[in-house]
């Protein structure tokens, strides 16, 4: 494959990134406007709810490779003592307050089959997330995901 054709799906993979990131950020501040918080919110007299913002993203492949990532991203696949336990990091201590939200990255060759991944776990840890991805009947089963941390 040319260089050009590589950097043109570079290109498209970080716009797409970019757009589902997007519209995470944009579903979860609508989830937080439309939600309890926004009710305590109103009856404290603070009309206006805190909106959160993507302060670090990750895409990471199935053998724990960082695709690509905000600054200082960081990740491995760790394999221990699941055989799909990775370690995503951004080179510091995340406030308490963040939340993170992980979604698997289909990519599918022709002949592959469409849907066996399925849930994702996701365990904070003081510099970071260990992220568990598995197949749709609960065995560990290596997939490639992106994760957003969202902080208010």
């Amino acid at each position: 494959m040319s260089h050009k054709w590589r950097d043109t799906f570079r290109g498209i993979t970080y716009i797409a990134v970019f757009a589902v990131l997007l519209g995470s950020a944009y579903g979860l501040v609508q989830l937080f406007a439309s939600g309890a918080n926004a009710q305590q919110n109103r009856s404290a007299q603070r009309p206006d709810v805190p909106a959160a913002a993507v302060t670090h993203w990750a895409f990471v492949r199935q053998d724990g490779k960082l695709l690509a990532s905000s600054s200082g991203g960081r990740a491995s696949l760790i394999a221990s003592p699941h055989p799909t336990l990775y370690q995503v990091s951004w080179g510091g201590a995340l406030p308490a307050s963040c939340v993170p939200m992980v979604t698997e990255a289909f990519n599918r060759g022709p002949g592959e089959p469409v849907g066996d991944a399925g849930p994702a776990g996701v365990q904070r840890y003081s510099g970071g997330f260990w992220v568990r991805t598995y197949a749709p009947g609960g065995n560990d089963h290596r997939e490639p995901f992106y994760i957003a941390v969202f902080c208010p």
